[in-house]
């Protein structure tokens, strides 16, 4: 995730927020009508016309299945896949219903099952049941919109359990509960709606805000190929894999060869997209950030000290000068700065500011940890201890950075 860049959004998105309520009201105004119209009761007494998808010449509006789909697009898009996820439907083609096994083969037979599952579902909704909710036999991406039109201040009108599972790892709630992405979707729901309403600048959103913010501001939607790590997807738009493996790894500091010495004195050319590369470097920093955090927790808590595992923090300030304050087994306080790397373990290079080296220099138990290979499903984490206090000879520095002062009238 790119705290930078979350942070923009969210500020960049308040800001829309009337224009956005302005232009989704009309929306929830639809929504509200469909509901009315199609009531628990209403489904309950409903026939086989005023549900099957592709029957009547009116159908979008006193058709239950056209109506969700089409009429409510808006609210969260499930038109273009099959309409076998109704469960059942009419082929004016064949004249004659499709109908999914799971329900029958006869088709007012199979529309009772269909209807009765409908009523169970809103029922279990109604009361947040996620264990019937998972089980209902009606599809996935039905369920969900369903429970959204329905509910629309309980269940995010996100559909695909592939983009659920997109946003939880973009905003590292995967580190923070590493089974969350093998879990049904209605717990990924739950715990992208917790995310939001502990967020100070997001709190106030509606749930169909929120999606429209995830969708359309940040952290966007995940792109066709988002889960192939290793295909032409680089920069700015790979993703991270979800529930990463990591591990430590042991490693010496050496002494760098001439080749890899002189890379530290590479400078950016006129063409360097400095934003973009800010952003870039912000995006893995933090994801190394939420491993180490993750990792710091399990430490402690595996080494019986589940008190300190509660005291871990991240630091969001940076003129603080390290990013995540953890404990040793016995209570000192670990001062950690964390570096990440796209790189697998070997020759890397990094920036440290002024401020970090000064806390580095003073600090006592101040330690560098080094995450390697980001972007793999197993990212190794290396404590590199303080190179700084004294300064390793292996280690090669050169200034980076200018601070400059400009007096105008």
């Amino acid at each position: 995730m790119t705290t930078l860049s979350f942070e923009e959004a969210k500020l960049y998105f308040n800001h829309k927020l009337p224009e956005v309520i302005k232009e989704r009201a009309m929306l929830h105004r639809v929504r509200e009508d469909f509901v009315a119209h199609f009531s628990p009761a209403k489904i309950s007494n409903m026939d086989i016309k005023e549900y099957a998808m592709g029957w009547g010449k009116d159908s979008v509006k006193n058709n239950f299945c056209q109506g969700i789909e089409k009429k409510l697009d808006g609210l969260g898009r499930i038109y273009g896949s099959t309409s076998r996820k109704f469960g059942m439907y009419y082929r004016k083609d064949e004249h004659d219903f499709y109908i999914a096994k799971k329900f029958g083969t006869e088709p007012i037979k199979a529309f009772e099952n269909v209807r009765r599952s409908l009523i169970e579902l809103l029922d279990a909704g109604g009361k947040e049941d996620l264990e019937r909710l998972a089980g209902n036999p009606l599809s996935s991406m039905f369920k969900g919109k369903i429970l959204s039109t329905y509910y629309p201040d309980t269940y995010l009108n996100v559909f695909s359990d592939d983009h659920l599972t997109y946003f939880v790892t973009q905003f590292g709630l995967d580190l923070q509960s590493p089974a969350l992405t093998q879990t049904n979707e209605y717990a990924k729901k739950s715990a992208l709606v917790n995310f939001k309403n502990q967020d100070v600048a997001m709190q106030h959103w509606s749930i169909d805000v929120f999606s429209h913010f995830l969708y359309h501001y940040f952290p966007g939607r995940p792109l066709k190929n988002w889960k192939d790590h290793n295909s032409e997807y680089s920069g700015s738009e790979r993703s991270f894999p979800s529930d990463p493996n990591y591990s430590f790894v042991n490693l010496d500091i050496v002494e760098s060869d001439t080749r890899e010495r002189s890379q530290i004195n590479r400078t950016w050319d006129d063409n360097t997209d400095y934003e973009k590369d800010a952003k870039w470097l912000k995006k893995i920093g933090n994801r190394g950030e939420e491993i180490v955090f993750s990792a710091e927790k399990f430490r402690l808590k595996k080494a019986g000290r589940q008190n300190l595992a509660a005291k871990v923090k991240r630091i969001e300030v940076d003129s603080v000068g390290f990013d995540i304050l953890s404990y040793d087994e016995n209570g000192a306080e670990r001062f950690i700065e964390v570096k990440t790397t796209t790189s697998k373990p070997g020759y890397f290079n990094f920036f440290l500011s002024a401020n970090e080296l000064a806390k580095a220099e003073t600090l006592d138990n101040y330690k560098i940890y080094v995450v390697f290979d980001i972007f793999s499903a197993n990212p190794k984490i290396w404590i590199a201890g303080n190179p700084f206090k004294p300064l390793n000879g292996a280690v090669t520095m050169k200034p980076q950075l200018y601070r400059i002062a400009i007096n105008v009238v």
